[in-house]
């Protein structure tokens, strides 16, 4: 049986975890929100293509859930694996204490990300073939699209990836073998972003590689400061030198979240004309974002991570800038979540197009 988790109060910031709870309700907040003042969300005339309001509600929801549960996972995985050295008379591939206590705590990120996951396969479905959950045959409907088509294929392959992932953190006994649940985790994410709002674009191959590498620096970047949050008292004397080394991390992932989102966002957008639309403005709200993270970055590096072990009041400064930004990258997420859903009403999978406004005349047969 695998060893259980710490729970001491060492281990584990309870004001912390109440700010985690806090920036996820807030990332849900604003995904729902954003999408229900577009419109997104109302009800679908006629109401045959309308799959019902837990399919177009909840959908959002889970969708900004699981997004969370994916940078929990990964942050914890490639924390506990490469950034937290050895404690004092452990052996360097020794999967234990901080280590293990970080790895043990991904397996329940990636059981939640999992169950995310299984639910955004089901509100999909409904979504794409208009059907309500509880109509009948709608299990025959979402089978047929989850083995038929691409995009339901891709969510079958996220769900299992983060069911490996939860299985190979739970049974990881080394440090190699937490390595390959990270690589798992990571891999992952290949899926998403075959997926994700990218992959209808004109230049397919570009958007979806932009994607990935975005989501990579994203989950890098947001789950490795929740670690920090959370977890950073129970390092001890070993979190300036874990802070400094996420602090080089989460410089590149900025880079690659930045350079990414830019491309990303320009492929689909197809010109700066295109910037007063819905979905410009909020490609300018999350842009707005990513400079604040980015000073907030700036000044953890130059400020708070070299100031950390050395007594209490720095410490706290650090937790209360980390706070902030763990809150604005919540947002953002939830943002991003929107800014997908927003990228096209309709699903290009879907089994039929809109109604058309006006019914069209039939041509005469010709002799």
């Amino acid at each position: 049986m695998p060893d259980p988790i710490p729970t001491t109060p060492a281990a584990v910031s309870g004001r912390s975890l109440t700010v985690l709870a806090a920036a996820t309700g807030l990332a849900v907040l604003i995904a729902v929100t954003i999408l229900a003042a577009t419109g997104a969300l109302a009800p679908i005339t006629p109401a045959l293509f309308d799959p019902g309001a837990l399919v177009r509600w909840g959908r959002p929801i889970a969708r900004t859930l699981h997004d969370l549960a994916a940078a929990a996972t990964i942050g914890l995985l490639v924390v506990g694996t490469f950034l937290v050295p050895p404690a004092r008379g452990q052996r360097a591939d020794a999967l234990e204490g901080d280590r293990l206590r970080l790895v043990r705590a991904s397996a329940v990120a990636a059981r939640c990300w999992f169950g995310a996951a299984l639910a955004v396969a089901l509100l999909t479905a409904g979504d794409a073939t208009g059907s309500p959950l509880s109509a009948p045959g709608f299990l025959s409907l979402a089978s047929s699209f989850w083995t038929q088509t691409e995009l339901g294929q891709t969510l079958v392959a996220i769900c299992l990836g983060a069911a490996l992932t939860a299985i190979g953190a739970t049974l990881a006994r080394t440090v190699i073998g937490a390595a390959w649940a990270a690589a798992l985790s990571l891999v992952t994410l290949v899926p998403l972003a075959l997926g994700g709002h990218a992959a209808g674009s004109l230049d397919h191959g570009n958007s979806v590689d932009s994607l990935l590498l975005h989501l990579v620096g994203v989950c890098l970047w947001v789950g490795g400061l929740a670690v920090l949050l959370v977890f950073g008292r129970g390092l001890g004397d070993r979190l300036p030198v874990v802070a400094a080394r996420y602090s080089t991390l989460a410089g590149w992932s900025f880079v690659l979240v930045a350079v990414s989102g830019l491309v990303n966002a320009y492929l689909r957008l197809g010109g700066l004309q295109n910037l007063t639309s819905t979905y410009g403005v909020l490609v300018i709200g999350k842009a707005a974002a990513l400079v604040v993270l980015g000073a907030a970055g700036w000044v953890h590096r130059r400020a708070t991570v070299p100031g950390l072990g050395g007594g209490a009041p720095k410490n706290h400064w650090f937790a209360r800038l980390a706070s902030v930004e763990v809150v604005v990258m919540a947002a953002t997420m939830g943002l991003a979540v929107a800014l997908a859903r927003s990228a096209h009403r309709w699903s290009r999978w879907s089994p039929m197009p809109p109604p058309r406004c006006s019914a069209t005349r039939r041509r005469p047969r010709s002799r």
